[in-house]
Formats: C-alpha cells, sequence, structure tokens
C-alpha cells in the first residue's frame, strides 16, 4: 500500500516529508517587521531617486517626487522607505525648502502622506493572521543604530544612502521611523508655522501610536529617550513661537506622542521644558478651555501617567498641587477669566472650531486669485487637523462640518464643476479635491456631503470625468519619455477622489460613468502598448473595486462582449507588466498585483456563466505562470484566486490542465503552496481552495486526458494531519502575544512539537482550515471501511480524528462568556472541521470512544450552542446567520453519531450531557419547533431520539425514570420530560412530512418510556386520540393503494411508531385504553390489516400484534371490541360480534402461523409467540371465548399425538411448550375446559405429555388436567380415562416437585369432592396409599428446612394441609362404603 501511494505521490510531483516531521523554513515567534530584500537594480533604483530629490532643479524635484508618489509607493512595501530612511528624509527636505513652484513641496507632502498610509495599512495586514509573514530574526546587533545628533545638519541627506549589509529588523526600522519623526520636528524648529509638516509629524505620531498598540518587539527605553527627543523639539517651538503655533495642534501631536509611552516604565523622565509645555497647555491657554476642551482634556488624559514628574517641575507653589485639580483645572480659573477679559477687549478674535471654519469657506467664496484661495485652504487644514487626529473627541467633527453645509457646497461647489484652464487652475482644484477626499474620509456620516457632491461628479459628462479622461489621454500622447514615470498631481487628486466614493455603499450604484471613463483609459493604454505604468495602476486599482459593485457586475454580465475584451487587456497589461521587470525586482508589482486582482473578480464573473464561451480561459492561462514566477505572496493570492474561479467548473479545470505545461503542474504548484509554512494563510487558503476544486473533478479530467495519476490520499490526509496541529483563532496577531511578544501555542500536538519552543509554533487560521476540513471529508468519502487501506492506516485516521477535536476545543480559550459574537468565517471553519470529524467517525464507530474519553473538547464544543448571531444581524435568512445555524447543526449530528457508537462508556458520555443540560436542552428545545427550517430540527430531534434510545437500552430493566428527565425545567413545575414531549407533540399536530413524524414518533416513544411525568403529559393533551386518527388516514391511504395495486411503503414506518407508541401508552395504563376505545381503536386497526398483512416482513405485524397485546392485557373491554369491527373503511364498530372481526382475523394468521412452522421451520416463531400472548389476553372476554371454541385452534393439540411426532421437526418442543402453556391460561374457563375435552384423545395427549416429558412441560400438561376437573361435565370423561387416575397416583408417589404434588391434590380434590364415583375411583387406583407416601415425604423435608426458608416451609405446609383434606375426604368415603355394605 505504501508504495502504491508513494507512487501516486511521485507522479504528481509532491514532495516527500514524514508525517511528524516539523516543517522546515521560517519560523514565527517574534511579532515583528520582516526585512525587505532588495535586489540591485531596485537599489538602483532609489539611489537614483534620491540623488533626483536633493538637486535643487525644481522640475526635476518635482518629476522625481511624483514618481515616488506614484510608482516606487505602489511597486515597493512601504516599509521599505523607512527601512531604507534617506528616501523619506529627502522628501522631507523638499517639503521644508521653498521653490519656485509650491507644488513641489505641496507633491512631497503628498508623498509622505500617502506613504504613512500605505504603512497603517499595512499595520493591519501586519496584525492579520491571514497576512501574517514569519520573521527572519538577524543575527546582527543593531543596537548602534541611533537617531541623529540633535545639532547634525539635515540639508545633507546623502549619507543616509541605503545600505545592503544591515539587516531591517523592527529595532531597526523603529530607529528609522525616529529619524523621520526626528526630522519632522527639528524642521518645526526653523518653520515653525508649516501647517504641512505639523500635519505630517501628527500623522506619523498617530502611526507610531499604532506600531505600539499592536505590541511589536521593540526596546522600550530606546523608544522613550527618542520621543523625549521629538518632545523637546515640539516644547522648544512651542515655547519660542507661542504667538504664532496654534496650541491645538500642539496638544494634539504631544497626545499621540505621550499614548506611545509604556505607563509601566519607571526610566521616563521628562525635561523642563517638555514639563513646562505640557503645564501650559493644560492650564494657562484659553483656546483650549473654551471651543477645544476635549482636545484639552484627551491632553490632559495622556499627561495623567506623568503627573508626579509634573508636581515636581511646576514653578508655581507645589503645595497646592493636587490630582484632582489638575484633572479638574481649577487652578486656572483667574488666567482663564482674565484671557477672556482679553479676548472681549480685542472684539475680533473667535475660538469656535465652527465658526473658525465658517471664516475660512467665507473668504474661499470671496476670494478673487489663487494665492488667496490656497492661503485659505492651508488654514483650513491647521483648524482640520485637531478636529480629525483627536480619538477621544467629545465634539463630534461630524456636527462641525455638517452644520456648515452650505458654506462648504458654495465654496467648493465652483471648483469641481468647472474645467480647469490653466496649470494654475489645475494646481488649485488638486488642493480642493485633496482637501474633500479628507473631509469624506474623515467624517463618520457624510452623506450631507454626498447629496451635493455625487451628482456633480458622477452623472454623464461631469466636469471631472472629462478632466481626468484629457489628462490621461494628453500623458498617453505625450513623447517625452518622463511623461509616463508619473501622473499629473490633479490626475492624481482625481484618482483618490474617486478612490474615497468607491468605499461608500450608499452611493455605489452612480459610480458607472467612472467605470466607463476608467474602460476606456484601458483602452487607450491598449493600443498604445503600455508605455505608462504610473496610468497603469492607478486606473486597474480603481477597477478593483468598481468590478465589486452591484451596478457594475450586472452591466458586465449583461455585456459579456465588455467583460471579454475587459479581460483580454487586462491581460495583456500583466504580460507586458512581466516582460519589463527583472527576476526579484519590485518594479511593476503594484500594476500586476491590481491586473491580479481585475483578473480575479472577472474570472469570478464569468465561472458561472454557461453561454460565454471558453476563450476567458485563453486569456488567462499565459498569466497564470507569468503570476507564480513572482515573489509576491499577494500577486500568488491572486493568482491562485483566478485558478480556484476556473477549475469551480468540470469545463474550465479540463481547460487550464490542458493548457499548462504538464497536466499536473497546477497540481504540484497548489500542493507545494499549500503545504509550505512560509506562505502566508491566503496563499495557502487559495491553493487548497484549487486543490479541493481538481479533487472534485479529478476523475472527469482523467478520462478527458487519458492519464492514469490517482490522488494521494494517504500522504494528503498526513499533510493536513500535520497542518491543522495549530489553529490561530484570533483576528489579530497581537491578541495571541504572550508577555515575551512570542505567540502561543493555541493547541498541544504529539510527537516533536511538544519538545518545541513557542517561536517554532506554526500555525493555520479559520479559513485555511474550513477548506482543509473540506478537503478531508472528500478524501474520506473515497475510503471504505471495509478496504486493506484504511485498516491498515488505523492510526492515522485515529491521529486525524484526534487533531480535529482538538482543533474544536480550542477555541474554548478564546471565547468569553460575555461576548460569545463570532465573526462568519469562524463558524464556517468550526462548521466544516465538525463535518470531517462527523465523516471519520462514521466510517470508523470506535473513534468515538476517543471523543468520548477527551472529555473536555466534547464540552467545548457544546458550549457553541451558546454563541449568538453576528452584530447587526438576527435574522435566520440572512446567510451569516445560516452559517452559525450550520455550526449548530453539526454539533447535533456529532452528538448524535457519539451516542450511538457509546456502548459501554455512555454513561461518561450522559454525565456531560447532563452537565451542559443548561446549553444543551436550550438549544433542543428551541429547535424543536416546527417553524425551525426543517434540516435543522431534524437535526435536533434525531440526537434526542438516539440519545432517549441508548438511555432507554441501558435502562431498560430500571421502573424508575432517568433523573434528568425529572428534573425541574425552566417552567415552573415542569420537567425535563415534559418541556420535551410538549414540543414533540407539536411536530404531530402540525408537521406535514412523513419521515419527520416518523422520527417524533420514535423519539416521543423512547421519551414516555424514560419519563413518567412525559407520558403523563401526553395522555392529558389527547395524543392516543391524534394517532388512532393518523392510523385511520394512514388505513384509507393504504387501501387506496392496494385497489390501485400500486405497491408503496412510504407509510410502514410511520405506521410501525405509531404502533410502538400507542403500545407504550397502553402498558400500565386503563385511561388510554379508554380513550382508544372511544376513538374507535379497534377500527383502524382493522382498516391497516389488511395491508400489514400483505407486507413481505412481518415486523409491523409484529408491532402490531404487540400494541394489541397491550390493549388487551387486564381489559375485557378491548377485547371486546376486537370482535365488533368490520374492517370497511368509514364503518363503524357494530354491537355484537361479526365473523370477519379483527379477532377472527388474528386467530386465522394464528392457525396458518402453525400450519406454517410445521411445514417449514426455518421461518421466524416470533409471530406464535406473539399470538399466543395475544390470545391469552383476550381470552378474558366472553365474546373472544366464543370465537376461539367455534374455531379450530385448540384442535390443534391433536398434533402432539404419538403418532404425529415424526412429521415435526425442530421447531417441536419449543412449539408444544408454547402450545400447552397457552392452554394452561385458556382453561381456566369453564367454556374452554369443556370445549378442550371433546377433542378426540386430548386427555391421553396431556396424559402421555404429563409422563414422558421432562419439566416444565410436564407440569403444563398436569395443571391442564387440574383445570379440565373442575368442570363438571368433564368428570365422566377423565374418570372414563383408564390412565387418568394411575398417573396422578403414579406421580404422585415418586414425584418429590412440590407444584407438581400441589397440582395433583388440587386435581383429586375436584374429582372427588362431592363425586361419589370420583371417591371410590380414587380409592380403587391407590391413590390414598399415594397420598399417605407423600404427606409424609413432605412432613420429612419440611422437618429438614433451614430457619431461612420460611417461604418454602409455607408452600409445604400448604400442600400437606391440602392433602389431607384429599385423605378425609377418601376416609369419608371408606365409611360411607362400609355402610352400604351391612345394609
Amino acid at each position: 500500500m505504501e508504495k502504491s501511494e508513494t507512487g501516486k505521490i511521485e507522479n504528481l510531483g509532491i514532495p516527500q516529508r514524514h508525517q511528524n516531521q516539523s516543517p522546515q523554513g521560517k519560523k514565527f515567534g517574534e511579532f515583528g517587521i520582516n526585512n525587505i530584500p532588495l535586489g540591485t537594480s531596485d537599489r538602483r533604483v532609489l539611489s537614483s531617486t534620491i540623488e533626483s530629490l536633493l538637486s535643487k532643479d525644481t522640475n526635476l524635484t518635482l518629476i522625481t517626487t511624483c514618481f515616488f508618489r506614484d510608482v516606487l509607493l505602489t511597486d515597493f512595501p512601504p516599509e521599505t522607505f523607512i527601512q531604507e530612511s534617506s528616501l523619506c528624509l529627502s522628501l522631507l527636505q523638499v517639503v521644508k525648502e521653498t521653490w519656485e513652484n509650491p507644488m513641489v513641496n505641496y507633491v512631497a507632502f503628498q508623498a509622505l502622506m500617502r506613504l504613512a498610509k500605505a504603512l497603517r495599512i499595512n499595520i493591519g495586514f501586519l496584525d492579520s493572521p491571514e497576512f501574517y509573514q514569519p520573521i527572519v530574526s538577524s543575527s546582527q546587533n543593531l543596537s548602534h543604530l541611533s537617531s541623529r545628533s540633535k545639532d547634525e545638519d539635515y540639508s545633507n541627506n546623502r549619507s543616509f544612502s541605503p545600505s545592503g549589509t544591515r539587516a531591517a529588523s523592527t529595532e531597526y526600522f523603529l530607529n528609522n521611523f525616529f529619524q523621520l519623526l526626528t526630522g519632522l520636528s527639528r524642521n518645526l524648529t526653523y518653520k515653525p508655522t508649516n501647517i504641512q509638516l505639523w500635519f505630517l509629524l501628527e500623522t506619523y505620531s498617530s502611526l507610531l501610536q499604532s506600531y505600539v498598540a499592536v505590541h511589536i518587539n521593540y526596546n522600550t527605553k530606546s523608544i522613550h529617550l527618542s520621543l523625549e527627543e521629538v518632545l523637546l523639539d515640539i516644547s522648544q517651538c512651542f515655547l519660542r513661537n507661542q504667538e504664532h503655533v496654534n496650541p491645538c495642534i500642539v496638544a494634539t501631536v504631544m497626545s499621540s506622542l505621550l499614548s506611545c509611552f509604556d505607563s509601566e516604565s519607571h526610566d521616563t523622565v521628562l525635561t523642563t521644558d517638555i514639563r513646562k509645555t505640557i503645564w501650559g497647555l493644560a492650564s494657562n491657554l484659553k483656546l483650549l478651555h473654551t471651543s477645544y476642551s476635549f482636545i484639552r482634556n484627551h491632553f490632559i488624559e495622556k499627561a495623567i501617567p506623568f503627573e508626579q514628574d509634573l508636581k515636581r517641575a511646576l514653578d508655581v507653589n507645589t503645595n497646592n498641587f493636587s490630582v484632582e485639580r489638575f484633572r479638574s483645572g481649577s487652578w486656572w480659573k483667574l488666567d482663564m477669566i482674565n484671557d477672556q477679559q482679553t479676548s472681549r477687549e480685542a472684539g475680533n478674535v473667535t475660538s469656535d472650531p465652527t465658526e473658525l471654519i465658517s471664516n475660512i469657506l467665507i473668504s474661499i467664496q470671496r476670494s478673487t486669485g489663487h494665492e488667496q484661495v490656497i492661503e485659505a485652504i492651508d488654514r483650513l487644514w491647521e483648524n482640520l487637523l485637531p478636529l480629525v487626529f483627536n480619538k477621544n473627541q467629545s465634539l463630534n467633527i461630524d456636527s462641525v462640518l455638517i452644520s456648515l453645509e452650505a458654506p462648504w457646497r458654495e465654496s467648493l461647489y465652483r471648483f469641481i464643476s468647472v474645467e480647469p484652464t490653466s496649470t494654475d487652475d489645475e494646481d488649485l482644484l488638486a488642493r480642493v479635491l485633496d482637501i474633500t477626499s479628507f473631509l469624506l474620509r474623515s467624517m463618520k456620516n457624510p452623506e450631507k456631503f454626498y447629496e451635493w457632491i455625487v451628482p456633480l461628479v458622477t452623472e454623464k459628462n461631469a466636469a471631472l470625468l472629462r478632466v481626468m479622461h484629457q489628462q490621461l489621454a494628453t500623458q498617453l500622447a505625450s513623447s517625452a519619455t518622463a511623461a509616463n514615470t508619473y501622473l499629473s498631481t490633479l490626475s492624481r487628486s482625481i484618482f483618490d477622489f474617486y478612490y474615497v466614493m468607491l468605499h461608500e455603499v450608499s452611493i455605489s450604484d452612480q459610480l458607472g460613468e467612472f467605470f466607463n471613463t476608467c474602460a476606456d483609459i484601458l483602452k487607450l493604454l491598449y493600443e498604445t502598448d503600455f508605455p505608462s505604468t504610473a496610468i497603469i495602476t492607478p486606473v486597474l486599482n480603481s477597477m478593483v473595486n468598481l468590478i465589486s459593485l452591484n451596478i457594475i457586475l450586472e452591466k458586465l454580465k449583461e455585456a459579456q462582449t465588455v467583460s471579454l475584451s475587459l479581460l483580454e487587456i487586462v491581460s495583456s497589461s500583466i504580460a507586458v507588466l512581466c516582460e519589463r521587470t527583472s527576476v526579484g525586482s519590485y518594479r511593476n508589482r503594484g500594476g500586476i498585483h491590481y491586473g491580479g486582482l481585475v483578473l480575479a473578480n472577472l474570472t469570478n464573473l464569468l465561472k458561472d456563466d454557461p453561454t460565454v464561451s471558453s476563450i476567458w480561459i485563453g486569456y488567462c492561462v499565459p498569466v497564470i505562470p507569468l503570476l507564480w514566477s513572482i515573489e509576491s505572496y499577494i500577486i500568488k493570492a491572486s493568482a491562485l484566486q483566478m485558478c480556484v474561479n476556473i477549475t469551480s467548473t468540470e469545463k474550465g479545470t479540463y481547460s487550464l490542465a490542458s493548457a499548462l505545461e504538464s497536466p499536473t503542474l497546477l497540481w504540484r504548484y497548489a500542493y507545494t503552496r499549500m503545504t509550505d509554512s512560509q506562505e502566508i494563510s491566503i496563499v495557502r487558503q487559495n491553493a487548497a481552495k484549487v486543490i479541493l476544486n481538481l479533487m472534485n473533478f479529478w476523475d472527469q479530467m482523467k478520462r478527458a486526458m487519458g492519464t492514469e495519476l490517482e490522488i494521494p490520499r494517504l500522504k494528503l490526509l498526513e499533510e493536513l494531519s500535520s497542518m491543522l496541529t495549530n489553529v490561530c483563532w484570533e483576528l489579530k496577531i497581537s491578541d495571541q502575544t504572550g508577555p515575551n511578544n512570542q505567540i502561543h501555542q493555541s493547541i498541544g500536538s504529539g510527537g516533536d512539537a511538544n519538545n518545541s519552543s513557542p517561536s517554532d509554533v506554526m500555525f493555520v487560521t479559520p479559513n485555511v482550515l474550513s477548506v482543509c476540513s473540506r478537503m478531508i471529508v472528500k478524501l474520506l468519502f473515497g475510503i471504505d471501511q471495509r478496504e486493506e487501506l484504511f485498516t491498515a492506516n488505523a492510526s492515522l485516521f485515529r491521529e486525524l480524528c484526534v487533531v480535529l477535536s482538538r482543533v474544536l476545543g480550542s477555541y474554548h480559550a478564546h471565547i468569553s462568556v460575555e461576548n460569545q459574537d463570532l465573526q462568519p468565517e469562524i463558524w464556517t471553519s468550526l462548521t466544516n472541521t465538525l463535518q470531517a470529524l462527523i465523516t471519520i467517525v462514521n466510517l470508523d464507530k470506535t473513534l468515538c470512544l476517543i471523543l468520548i474519553a477527551d472529555r473536555q473538547n466534547l464540552t467545548t464544543m457544546t458550549t457553541y450552542f451558546n454563541f449568538i448571531p453576528w452584530k447587526g444581524t438576527n435574522n435566520t435568512s440572512d446567510s451569516t446567520t445560516e452559517f452559525l445555524y450550520a455550526l449548530w447543526r453539526n454539533i447535533f449530528v456529532l452528538l448524535s453519531a457519539v451516542t450511538s457508537s457509546s456502548g459501554h462508556n455512555f454513561e461518561d458520555l450522559e454525565r456531560l450531557v447532563w452537565s451542559q443540560r443548561t446549553i444543551i436542552f436550550a438549544k433542543l428545545i428551541e429547535w424543536l419547533d416546527i417553524r425551525t427550517l426543517a434540516v435543522y430540527r431534524k437535526s435536533a430531534i434525531e440526537f434526542i431520539s438516539t440519545f432517549l434510545r441508548v438511555t432507554h437500552e441501558r435502562q431498560e430493566n430500571d421502573n424508575q425514570s432517568r433523573h434528568f428527565l425529572c428534573q425541574l425545567w425552566t417552567e415552573p413545575d415542569e420537567t425535563y420530560g415534559i418541556a420535551i414531549c410538549k414540543k414533540l407533540l407539536g411536530f404531530l399536530n402540525n408537521s406535514l412530512e412523513s419521515d419527520e413524524q416518523t422520527y417524533v414518533l420514535y423519539c416521543l416513544n423512547h421519551l414516555c418510556l424514560l419519563s413518567t411525568s412525559g407520558k403523563v403529559y401526553a395522555l392529558n393533551h389527547q395524543t392516543v386520540k391524534k394517532l388512532v386518527k393518523s392510523l385511520q388516514e394512514l388505513g384509507v391511504k393504504s387501501a387506496d393503494m392496494m385497489c390501485n395495486n400500486r405497491k408503496n411503503t412510504k407509510y410502514v414506518e410511520q405506521i410501525k411508531w405509531i404502533l410502538v407508541l400507542l403500545t407504550t401508552f397502553f402498558c400500565d395504563s386503563k385511561e388510554a385504553k379508554d380513550e382508544a376505545i372511544l376513538t374507535n381503536f379497534a377500527d383502524a386497526i382493522h382498516t391497516i390489516f389488511k395491508f400489514i398483512k400483505s407486507l413481505p416482513d412481518q415486523t409491523l405485524l409484529h408491532k402490531l400484534i404487540d400494541c394489541l397485546i397491550n390493549f388487551t392485557a387486564e381489559f375485557p373491554e378491548g377485547s371486546q371490541t376486537l370482535t365488533l369491527t368490520t374492517g370497511l373503511v368509514g364503518v363503524v364498530s357494530r354491537k355484537v360480534s361479526t365473523p370477519n372481526s379483527l379477532y377472527v382475523e388474528m386467530l386465522g394468521i394464528f392457525q396458518s402461523e402453525l400450519d406454517i412452522i410445521q411445514r417449514n421451520p426455518s421461518l421466524n416463531f416470533r409471530t406464535i409467540e406473539l399470538l399466543n400472548s395475544f390470545v391469552n389476553n383476550t381470552s378474558c372476554s366472553v365474546e373472544c371465548r366464543n370465537i376461539l371454541v367455534k374455531g379450530k385452534l385448540l384442535n390443534f393439540i391433536t398434533r402432539f399425538h404419538v403418532t404425529e411426532i415424526r412429521k415435526w421437526s425442530i421447531k417441536y418442543p419449543q412449539l408444544k411448550l408454547l402450545f400447552i402453556k397457552t392452554l394452561v391460561q385458556l382453561t381456566i374457563y369453564s367454556d374452554i375446559q369443556l370445549s378442550l375435552s371433546k377433542i378426540p384423545d386430548s386427555i391421553g395427549i396431556l396424559l402421555s405429555l404429563s409422563e414422558n416429558e421432562p419439566m416444565p412441560l410436564s407440569l403444563y400438561s398436569l395443571q391442564i388436567l387440574r383445570n379440565l376437573s373442575f368442570h363438571n361435565g368433564n368428570r365422566p370423561r377423565l374418570l372414563h380415562e383408564s390412565r387418568y387416575l394411575p398417573t396422578l397416583a403414579s406421580r404422585l408417589t415418586w414425584s418429590d416437585n412440590t407444584e407438581e404434588i400441589e397440582c395433583i391434590g388440587v386435581a383429586l380434590w375436584a374429582i372427588t369432592a362431592n363425586s361419589e364415583k370420583g371417591k371410590v375411583a380414587v380409592k380403587r387406583t391407590g391413590c390414598s396409599t399415594a397420598i399417605v407416601n407423600s404427606i409424609k415425604r413432605l412432613e420429612m423435608k419440611e422437618h429438614c428446612l433451614a430457619p431461612g426458608e420460611a417461604t418454602l416451609a409455607s408452600n409445604l405446609v400448604n400442600v400437606i394441609n391440602l392433602l389431607q383434606k384429599v385423605s378425609s375426604i377418601q376416609n369419608s368415603c371408606n365409611s360411607i362404603s362400609t355402610e352400604n355394605v351391612s345394609v
């Protein structure tokens, strides 16, 4: 088996790896920032960019800055420019300096802001398990890397050239990051009024706060020293330029920097200037105490950890200082009054943010030149900064901006609605669009702004769209090489503006014209052979978002030619960009990445459309290997997503596999990516999806290609078992870091993993787990338990079962009672993992014992019933809630499987269920409702029915009800049994599905067997009446089927469990039997009797007889109703017995079964046993006995004659014992006694049986003879039988059996009492002597009894008394005989 499997793997090119071998390659543990490796060509590009930025040529600097903004930032990872900090510092130098063209400063400012935005986005990737990459630890000590000296001149940045020898570890990254912060703060000391520098400083300070918040591994002391250096620069800037610097901005920036300090660290000592600045901002500035008090409150909140330092450094009387006064600001009231008085005296100063912004907007309206507008926009940036960047603001920015809706529209409308006519107009429009985009991003509810902006920019022939098309078309038509390396500032601003709108759901249906414009530009690029990378990237980026909009999707579905044309253009652009990219270079990666995403979205759109030809696959096939060859995880992910979409259909799978170089190339690549622990989770997830799709169409692909490759099931299961040993359940990596900034192990693993350090641990995400679980299900479906493959690798399946169980139990540590709100991907992964576990358990039932033994994990699975739907949705029809319902359903299915195979471990499982009763039964009661979807309530019914069945099987000899069903439910005076019974009865009344009603009947039967309270509740709610009515309806349906000669067993199971449930109700319940009589139960049974009798299988007949046995037990009224039925549909019972009654039918079956069993002894004997019990029960009814006497059943005794023995087979002793025992019961009644004695040779047969058969048959024969002797009409027949009295005398003489002696004594008493002939006959046969001898033996036996055998002694005394009484009767017979002789 191993050889064959190995051969399969070699054929597919899958690398061999032992199951227990640890994954090789990069390992994670420290949560930090990876080094960005740079090739020679990339370093050359960065070096030339720095040289161009440091030149004093205005045009060259502007072009280079645009190149960085539009090309480098999209191609390179943003961390590259912190790692190679010279480039950022050069850009900072450009922002600081004064240029002839002010757009140079503005574009540099734009570039640094876009860099900060890209870094912030990457923090989310860095902290996301889906995009996490293992960090490569550096052996170099980077502690010598520190910030520049305070006095170092930043005008010469050439000394900060990129170095190819330094590893960009987290510490090095932060050191370089502080170089940028220090450069900003240092430049502010020279240009304190430059709002762009303040804006950048706040942006990067906030970014640093985000890095610290995700708990990256850093040196706290080094960070604090660098922070103090930046704070000192800000403090000196503020103290020297208080009259020129906005204190709100200073407070906002310092709040962000103070938030980066570790409050638990004791090595922070603030300088005097910093303390004075904090004190001044907290107490002496009127602007912070009035309209911007929310900024002051936030600032004080961040400064509180440094209160003691502030107390020591105060220049005022420190004796009056207190924390409460510092927080409340009570000591600055006098200063504030003076400040307010000064403000009133000035008369023209305002500090209200709404009024300030309103005045700026009015000045924009009244401005007559570009410089005035630009100056007003700069002041607008200055006033917006504290509003936007303040984290704990009590004043909502939306309330400030929306209240100025009219001024905003009047101020900006004229710029956006009119096409620019000059370069200055274009620059001004770019600034207006940038600040508008910033506002829309900053507001939480920008709907009011969109009301006037959207129609202006999205309508057909909108000015902004025309400008965008014109700008890009002109640039493409230019012959200048430099024109293709960057975007114009206006084009860049237009793309950013529409990019903000693309993320607003409320207006997504109005962006059709923007899509048309982007499509036109793509067409122009295609026609000119894609000359400009700077244009391709933003257009493709916009297309990625546009294609995900519903309006665009509908448009593409309707116009297939547009989709195919777009697919061809994008595929060509990727091919061109890949040709222009050298191996290992980051060049053009931005355009390739966005192009791959566009193709992924388009293939997802086209895959399910059967009307589209497969030509679109031909466009994708040449591109896929190109994307595979690029060492970029995001590009690999998009390429694999394309493969997932293509292989989702059989046609696509065959087309893609046949178009590649080798049919197995796709499998090998996907397999390698999935099993490579160095890959990010999103790549592994898509690779697993590709493998799953290939498995779905593997057989069809083999037939189409004529190959004999087989799926390596065992090897793949080994890999999956190894992959799933650790799961990262957290949504953020930072949530999983331990005290040493190392990612802890989510679940335990066997083998070598126990000896591994936390840094050796690899993990998979829930999304990867979900796909792998589906893959396991697919693999297991191809393995048969009876095959040698399964038995030979049983250890693998046991290990896989343990891994899946631990994965499901590992989430226990990540949920809390307060918040159990999960994301849909968590639900899906848990659901699919449960499905895989259910599949493997169904293959090998013994694995259930492992699950029961692993009590903790199984208990954790039951706690998943406590999960609540995702935030914002309570509708069960929502797809997100359906995921959660599917999870709960699989838990019930797993519990059902474990329960049915628990065996002797059921008691452990029962204790687990009982310990979790508040969770399990709460969900069970909730789902046992007709309003729940059928697929979900079926799983609940299956579980409770299985659980109750196994419980009943284990406790069927226990007469007491199960404890958990007797416990009180949440409702008063209501037990668990009643609560479940109430829900089950609801299904009987409302469910229309036959299968579901069958399950409910099955469940209700076991419930009533275990729960007395549940049974009483069901009886009190007329359940018997409903069941009988159901039988009547089924009888009509079955009669109709038989009339039409249709063989349909659809209703067999339902009839079966109705009968079983009625049997349970009739047991020890006269009320149920009375209710059955009132609802014509016998007629309902007779209606379906013909249908049941026609079935080849007698199981249903047995259930019917069993039901009648319980119905007639000690209930003559019920037996009588069986003789009054007619079997006709719609005809009620009569008042007299009918010749075709149900009882007659039953006796006919009894007679026929006796005949059949004699001829064919191999048949089932169960029917005769049940009919014997039925006849015994019904014999208490006179009407039944009359029918019995008139029938031939009693004549069956003649079959036991010695001459008939040769005709019997092996069933003879068993049948003989059963029939004779029945006659014992029947001969209690006088009419049966007389009828049996009239049968020829019946007495002789009974005597032969008493003489020749062993116990207990000989005893039963004597008991029948005893019963016959009670009838006066039988005495002559008995006395006439020559063997009768001698046989009794012989048995009495030699028998030591007390029961036989008692039986013979009673028979002699019945013969002799009040019968002279009987006395004389007994005397003649020597019975008197036998009686005397028997009395002596019994008396001797009584004397030998031990003191503890009181019961046996009492029986002996009773028998002795009986014999003495019979003896006294004989003595009276002797005296009478003597008198007669003397006379």
